[in-house]
């Protein structure tokens, strides 16, 4: 498939996922930009975000592993979760 075959089927996914979900729709652009404007982050961005289908599916991709480990230690800490340092 070509680049522009490529291009302008993504360009009508994101039409229809703006009306169905356009908080995620924005995310997933803006993830896109970075990817774009910070090359050496796309791996990251793409496992992260882009390689998943809706915005519920993300969340579980982050909170799966944390929900693991408080089985073992009793809770989810929040600030490990999202990978934030403890003040």
């Amino acid at each position: 498939m070509s680049q522009t075959t490529m291009s302008q089927q993504q360009t009508r996914s994101a039409n229809a996922l703006d009306k169905v979900d356009p908080v995620w729709a924005r995310i997933r652009r803006e993830a896109e930009a970075v990817v774009r404007q910070e090359p050496e982050l796309a791996s990251f961005v793409y496992s992260s975000v882009l390689h998943h289908d809706r915005l519920e599916d993300v969340v579980v991709h982050r909170i799966a592993p944390a929900a693991r480990s408080s089985r073992r230690v009793g809770r989810i800490d929040p600030p490990g979760l999202w990978g934030c340092a403890r003040p």
